[in-house]
């Protein structure tokens, strides 16, 4: 979090540097919490003249920073403070190199005894809550910025951390205020641009939200995280085309902007013009580049002495993922933690979160998805607020065995801990759908479907096939119905997608217009996030005219509540699978509502995510094999809504019984993977 953090702020409000011109004196103190031990009374007289010469060695201390000499500023520092320990300005440089340092509850110390000398200290006020910052105690953060400005009212930095503690709370409109209120006195503040727009796409304002972050670049070109959150929001509109030079500038920029590789590879799997060889080798050189800044460690994770290989022991599984929460990966992975954990006791299952909500101190922002996974893992560990030293010592602290990543590209992957092999056995999983780019990573789980064996040179890891499924869907947490086939009252056909419409390229628009213009009256209904706004609206029926479909077959739907969401499959009759981006957890949902879906076979892992979990759900006849029978599906199903009635009334139980939704079943398969995973290391361990 406070990585992300630090870029909001001016060079004055992160760094180490002192943020106050001047400080006003203080009556002295023998408060026993001030963090400088040593305190000497103080003539009156010549307070003055001892202030005088804390501040040169304050702006000594100051130009050795600057010059990277950190241990002499450190001495310079301390030397301030035993000289005049009433003098608030030396406290509020220690704390700030505290906080360079990563120490952020030693320089909460500093800030706060600065604070208790001067009240009236915006500075100290304002550090104070870059430290609640770091440490993700936002209220308390909110708090001191708040008091920063109550005293300072033009303190800009300040009202910048604000609008950056208000994002991290959620209080989006409140967030979107402060930053416009800052554009009124800065009007050329780019990244305060940059903040405005990643708040506005998050209350799904995605043209404004580009309107600004193209503004913020004509300020500043070189500011490679605004490239990226632009590419992002043309990404996540189906501008995909537009977004990839924007990460590519980002990283001409930032060689190592990892948000820009993420962002990159995986965008770049809605491009269906791209082979996967491309693919491979953008993901290849990712890895190479990762492997550069995280080298493996040397040392072996918990060696186990030769003679102890045969003794039985519980293998210790780390779940690394930001989607342990009421998430698309939550919602596959519930049922079979629960397994394992009821099952498989051989397993100790360890989850480390790397999502921020989570590493609030009193982990007021578990939802109840989370909350199952604290209950139910054997450890649970918000980690979103460690660096990358820290997470790794806790993972080998923890002594993981198989440590499994289940974000891949996705936000809040912790990619960097797996490059440095943390532990004995890594994996990825579920949450992504083609290769990491990591050679650290020994194992990519698949199934004899998703994947074919001639996709298995696109994949710097090993391919392990699970004997059915990859993936296990969990029974949602709604308590929605499935309803009876609405065309039998309509007297027409509605097909749907809720899918993301990033994932509704060209070709895909000009095949869902052939089944619109196969079946005669019918409608698609398009749900997602971006469709809220009018102009996505425009876009979207314009690129059905150019088809010769008309703006009154395209139903628009945009974010709801979850049970909302739900609800809205009552008005479906069927829905369309996108490609190559085929769905996931969009297609499951869809079958527990008793909603068949069409899919399109395709060549490598993600084009064939759909295939693989209608086979497993029972519904291989729902898979087209081209183009022309995906409309023959439509149409053929269209005639025979008797038989789609009757389908509908029972596809909740069927796919529950079935592979893919069998969680027990998909247990046992899952854990064999891992202990046949283990066995292979112990040998391989053994022969060497």
């Amino acid at each position: 979090m406070w990585n992300s953090l630090k870029s909001l702020f001016s060079k004055s409000a992160t760094g180490p540097t002192d943020v106050a011109a001047s400080a006003s004196s203080a009556a002295p103190s023998s408060d026993s919490t001030n963090p400088i031990s040593q305190r000497a009374e103080t003539p009156a007289q010549t307070r003055g003249q001892i202030q005088a010469q804390a501040n040169q060695l304050i702006d000594t201390g100051n130009q050795c920073e600057e010059q990277g000499q950190l241990e002499r500023a450190l001495a310079q520092y301390q030397a301030a403070a035993e000289l005049a320990p009433w003098f608030p300005r030396a406290h509020l440089n220690l704390g700030n190199l505290r906080l360079l340092h990563g120490d952020a509850v030693a320089a909460l110390r500093f800030y706060e005894e600065a604070a208790r000398l001067d009240p009236h200290y915006a500075a100290a006020h304002f550090n104070r809550g870059n430290a609640h910052f770091q440490l993700a105690q936002l209220k308390q953060a909110e708090a001191a910025y708040r008091q920063a400005l109550t005293l300072q009212p033009d303190f800009i930095d300040a009202a910048v951390a604000l609008g950056a503690v208000l994002d991290q709370q959620h209080a989006y409109e409140a967030a979107i205020e402060i930053y416009r209120s800052v554009l009124v006195k800065v009007p050329n503040y780019a990244q305060v641009h940059r903040n405005l727009a990643l708040c506005l796409q998050k209350k799904n304002r995605f043209l404004e939200a580009i309107q600004s972050l193209r503004h913020a670049l004509a300020l500043a070109p070189q500011l490679a995280d605004t490239h990226v959150a632009l590419a992002n929001a043309l990404r996540d509109i189906g501008r995909v085309k537009e977004a990839e030079p924007q990460y590519r500038q980002a990283l001409q920029l930032e060689p190592q902007n990892w948000d820009a590789y993420h962002g990159l590879l995986f965008a770049l799997n809605y491009r269906p013009e791209y082979p996967p060889q491309i693919l491979f080798e953008e993901a290849r050189q990712f890895g190479l580049t990762l492997a550069q800044a995280f080298p493996a460690r040397m040392e072996t994770n918990h060696i186990e002495k030769m003679e102890e290989f045969s003794k039985p022991r519980r293998l210790r599984i780390g779940f690394v993922s930001g989607d342990l929460r009421n998430h698309p990966v939550g919602y596959f992975l519930e049922s079979v933690v629960s397994a394992l954990r009821d099952f498989h006791p051989d397993l100790e299952l360890i989850a480390f979160s790397t999502y921020d909500a989570h590493s609030n101190p009193d982990h007021a922002q578990l939802d109840d998805l989370a909350r199952h996974f604290q209950q139910r893992c054997h450890a649970w560990h918000p980690v979103a607020h460690l660096q990358p030293a820290q997470l790794e010592d806790l993972v080998l602290q923890n002594q993981i065995d198989i440590l499994i990543d289940l974000a891949g590209h996705n936000a809040y992957n912790r990619l960097g801990l797996f490059s440095r092999k943390c532990a004995p056995v890594q994996v990825s999983w579920l949450g992504y759908f083609a290769t990491t780019g990591l050679s650290s990573i020994d194992y990519l789980m698949a199934d004899p479907i998703s994947l074919p064996a001639d996709q298995e040179p696109f994949f710097t890891e090993k391919i392990w096939r699970l004997p059915e499924t990859r993936l296990c869907f969990s029974a949602p947490r709604s308590k929605v119905e499935v309803n009876p086939l609405p065309a039998l009252n309509k007297g027409y056909l509605q097909f749907a997608c809720f899918n993301h419409i990033a994932k509704m390229n060209e070709a895909v628009v000009a095949l869902w217009s052939r089944v619109l213009a196969a079946v005669p009256h019918s409608r698609l209904l398009l749900k997602s996030p971006p469709l809220v706004e009018a102009l996505a609206q425009e876009d979207t029926l314009a690129r059905f005219a150019a088809h010769g479909i008309g703006a009154d077959r395209i139903v628009f739907a945009g974010l709801s509540s979850r049970e909302d969401y739900f609800r809205a499959f009552h008005d479906v009759d069927i829905c369309l699978d996108p490609f190559p981006y085929t769905g996931g957890t969009t297609t499951m949902e869809s079958l527990w509502m008793g909603v068949p879906v069409i899919s399109l076979t395709g060549q490598h892992f993600l084009a064939r995510q759909g295939q693989g979990l209608l086979v497993n759900a029972g519904l291989s006849d729902w898979v087209a094999q081209n183009e022309d029978d995906y409309v023959r599906l439509a149409v053929d199903w269209a005639q025979n809504v008797d038989k789609l009635a009757s389908l509908r009334a029972h596809l909740r139980e069927q796919i529950m019984r079935a592979p893919v939704g069998d969680a027990e079943r998909f247990a046992e398969h899952f854990a064999d993977a891992l202990r046949q995973m283990w066995q292979r290391h112990r040998a391989s361990n053994i022969e060497q």
